[in-house]
């Protein structure tokens, strides 16, 4: 935790609180730090991860905390979203972004049915939709994302843009303990088994194998992916539009020559990926599986499903197998990354070409960083290999690049 030196605002009344923002470990907003009316100390979150921005939201924060509260009135689940909705896009929040936050909403409502509006859920119904969330089977992962992000409904949106709560029942909610998910590398006979496997599935059909492909080359999510337009492939590489990244950026990725000739003959008039409707018909038509043959129009949900289904099925058919470890579609991800370690490749330049952040590459890395290091240090603590031989421990190799 880190904590910038005092700063000041000065209230209307000409009264001077004094303030401080700061950072934690693994959190990306600055918080703020001040005494409130009765001298207690409060900590809020800015919710900004720029400093300049977190100076403004904070002076902000303090003068609605010193401001007497304004009666709330009660209004409906409907009102919310319709208010918080607005407030969203006059941010210039992404479409997906405003779905994923008013999804939330509906789960939320779903799982407490008995609340009315938004002023009904109390800390303890916090904490019940909590504890049935986890009773209904979710991962603690899923049901601390699910807390996080209600949290953030309530305080930027319901209380701070939309001015219709004042209080946020979710800050208290502890998480659940969840273990680090670690990723999943997926070896190159592996690959080849799962490409073979797609192959002898339809026919040689290239699509399926090209798309897995190329995502385990761009190390780029499958949303992502799925989503591209036919106009991403640019002089040999993909370009992902700004508005498809989370840096709202543009970024590149390189292809190797013969990928790259692949995608430009087979991309269709607006997505990438476009032809895989009409070819998937036609594959049923073709066994004489008309019924199935009802793909309609392109659609990057329908493809990412129709993927992720696959890679299901074929970690079915292989359950049992000697050696075999089931993989998702995320995992290409996981493989594309583990790749720029085995490289050897800086940790900051990787994260550019990735299209993430340093933390995030790290996360990705933790397979094969957990698994050197610990060989590292178990091999200096015994001094020898086991064959009497100096280890390679003793040449300490440069791992500046990966801290």
């Amino acid at each position: 935790m880190m904590e910038r030196k005092p700063q000041f605002v000065v209230l209307p009344d000409g009264k001077r609180v004094r303030f401080s923002l700061k950072t934690r470990a693994k959190e990306p907003f600055y918080f703020v730090v001040f005494r409130g009316r009765d001298g207690q100390r409060l900590e809020r979150s800015t919710q900004d991860s720029s400093q300049k921005r977190a100076e403004a939201t904070a002076v902000q924060l303090i003068k609605e905390e010193y401001l007497p509260p304004a009666p709330v009135e009660k209004c409906t689940w409907d009102d919310a979203i319709v208010s918080m909705v607005r407030e969203m896009k006059a941010q210039n929040l992404r479409q997906r972004t405003i779905d994923d936050y008013t999804l939330m909403v509906g789960i939320l409502r779903k799982v407490l049915p008995t609340a009315d509006c938004p002023l009904d859920i109390t800390p303890m119904l916090a904490k019940l939709f909590k504890a049935r969330r986890m009773e209904k089977g979710h991962s603690p992962y899923t049901v601390g994302g699910n807390i996080n992000k209600l949290s953030v409904i309530w305080s930027k949106w319901l209380i701070g843009k939309c001015k219709l709560l004042t209080q946020n029942p979710w800050e208290d909610v502890e998480k659940p303990k969840a273990d680090e998910p670690e990723p999943r590398y997926i070896e190159p006979e592996e690959e080849r088994a799962f490409f073979a496997w797609l192959e002898k599935r339809w026919a040689g059909w290239r699509l399926p194998v090209l798309f897995f492909k190329v995502t385990g080359l761009v190390g780029r999510r499958i949303t992502q992916m799925c989503s591209l337009p036919s106009t991403c492939l640019v002089d040999g590489r993909i370009v992902f539009p700004s508005e498809f990244n989370k840096s709202r950026k543009q970024e590149y990725a390189r292809l190797p020559e013969a990928i790259y000739r692949e995608l430009e003959a087979m991309k269709g008039p607006t997505f990438l990926w476009e032809s895989y409707s009409e070819q998937l018909n036609a594959f049923y038509r073709k066994r004489g599986k008309k019924k199935y043959a009802q793909c309609e129009e392109f659609r990057p949900g329908r493809l990412r499903r129709w993927l992720q289904k696959e890679i299901t099925k074929y970690s079915r058919e292989n359950e049992g197998q000697p050696g075999f470890v089931p993989f998702t579609a995320h995992n290409f991800r996981d493989t594309a990354m583990t790749r720029a370690w085995d490289a050897d490749i800086d940790l900051d330049r990787a994260a550019l070409a990735y299209g993430c952040n340093r933390e995030t590459m790290k996360k990705h890395y933790i397979r094969k960083e957990a698994l050197v290091t610990a060989d590292a240090v178990f091999e200096r603590i015994h001094g020898k290999g086991s064959n009497g031989e100096a280890t390679k421990a003793d040449a300490q190799p440069n791992e500046e690049n990966k801290k």
